[in-house]
């Protein structure tokens, strides 16, 4: 056990005793009160199959059903342990088929619904699943409190990956059961990034990013912190506020299951089309960035049809990142209509999306990796501020395609 988790599992265990001490004293002052310890356990949580771990608190018969881990497609077998301290734990675990359109964690199915189980007198159980009863997907881990006694209970996942797996590329990816927000990743040899575009809870613009080393070829996951990215002025704020975890399907997509401000959930996410070299030759998709301005840019996809797509992830008046979409026939000097985006939060049923016009981009490149680029558009609604960059020098990051 790392030093790390031991200091994690020690505070987890603070925590459930503050939580009992708090409550046997409302007990004992108020008795009307609803003292009910079902409020305190944690919301929703998606483990990493691969290394994953979860502490959290159970009250005598207390069940955490909402606790899920997703299984890429490559993995070999599932060990999940559950350790309770101060009672008797028993284990279930269950394969289930998400609903695409929601990305909420779903409830676990009942107990008997549930095919793997370990259910003894014992404090600790483990169930492992090997490659003759595991298969990739979404399941359900829940663990019961059988005792009568109150329990820090401690869920740890490990993961055995079997081969190589077909990874996804730099490209953009959506849900089409939720359409209107999305990922785009990108990947080179040592390092992934990823910027996810979405929606506030007023249905406004907003994005995130992440990034950490490049996934290895066996690797069925990757994982990476969510930031937000704040303005003010030319100084920057980057502010941790969640966990992206990405799962992979091994046809090119994966499942995104995020946790956002204490909020988690889960979709699945494939290629919004197969990237190409404009006019045969062009490789322009990809990030780019200002070279002398930091904190924002813009992602690039070129698709066959010649159709070159655009998000420009930006700020408004009040340094809150916004971001805009356009798109048009591809030229080496290429204006595009901006649009700013109506939609629903990460974790809200979804909606159809609404757009308006609020100006214009303009690119004009020098070669695939050099370009000119300026902006010109206004915030709507509930936002507000502008937008305006002139001829500003910019970069392409991201390695180019391999043109004809």
């Amino acid at each position: 056990m790392s030093k790390q988790f031991q200091i994690h599992v020690v505070q987890s265990l603070l925590v459930s005793c503050s939580l009992a001490f708090v409550v046997d004293v409302a007990a004992r002052t108020s008795p009307d009160a609803d003292l009910s310890l079902a409020k305190y356990l944690p919301p929703a949580q998606v483990l990493n199959a691969k290394d994953g771990s979860a502490v959290f608190f159970l009250s005598p018969g207390q069940a955490h059903e909402y606790l899920v881990v997703d299984v890429p497609a490559n993995q070999s077998s599932l060990t999940v342990t559950a350790t309770g301290l101060g009672g008797d734990v028993d284990l279930y675990v269950s394969r289930v088929v998400p609903n695409a359109a929601v990305s909420q964690i779903p409830k676990a199915p009942a107990r008997e619904q549930q095919p793997f189980a370990a259910a003894t007198a014992a404090a600790s159980e483990v169930l492992v699943l090997d490659r003759s009863a595991l298969t990739a997907g979404q399941y359900h881990i829940t663990p019961v409190n059988r005792g009568a006694m109150s329990s820090s209970v401690t869920i740890q996942v490990r993961g055995t990956e079997a081969a190589t797996i077909n990874q996804p590329i730099t490209n953009g990816y959506y849900n089409p059961s939720r359409d209107g927000h999305g990922v785009y990743l990108a990947t080179t040899p040592t390092v992934w990034a990823l910027a996810w575009y979405t929606f506030d809870a007023a249905g406004d613009p907003v994005w995130y990013t992440g990034e950490s080393a490049a996934a290895r070829p066996s690797d069925g996951t990757w994982t990476t912190s969510l930031v937000k990215t704040t303005a003010s002025g030319a100084t920057l704020a980057r502010q941790v506020v969640g966990q992206a975890i990405l799962t992979f399907d091994g046809s090119g997509g994966f499942r995104y299951s995020w946790s956002l401000n204490g909020v988690s959930g889960s979709e699945p996410l494939t290629p919004v089309g197969t990237p190409r070299c404009a006019s045969g030759v062009w490789s322009t998709g990809g990030v780019w960035i200002p070279s002398a301005e930091a904190g924002w840019g813009s992602s690039l996809l070129n698709f066959a049809g010649e159709t070159e797509a655009e998000i420009v992830y930006a700020f408004d008046s009040s340094g809150e990142p916004r971001w805009a979409i356009g798109q048009a026939l591809f030229g080496i000097n290429l204006f595009k209509e901006t649009y700013q985006i109506s939609g629903f939060c990460p974790s809200c049923a979804a909606v159809p999306t609404s757009r308006v016009s609020i100006g214009s981009t303009t690119r004009y490149l020098n070669g695939m990796d050099e370009a000119k680029f300026s902006s010109s558009f206004q915030w709507t609604g509930n936002l507000s501020g502008q937008w305006h960059r002139n001829q500003v020098q910019w970069v392409k990051l991201t390695p180019r395609l391999a043109c004809p």
